[in-house]
């Protein structure tokens, strides 16, 4: 392979490798021991 073509590879393969381990992160993520304070602070905002 050519040079350019390597070049054109990584920039098309790296943001969607990004963008995937981005979506496993968020979905590992464990959000409830915040949902009592949204719900509390909500409350007084409404």
């Amino acid at each position: 392979m050519t040079g350019w073509v390597k070049i054109l590879l990584r920039v098309g393969v790296l943001p969607i490798a990004v963008e995937v381990v981005n979506v496993v992160h968020i979905m590992s993520l464990d959000l409830n021991p915040y949902t009592i304070p949204i719900a509390e602070k909500t409350k007084e905002l409404t």
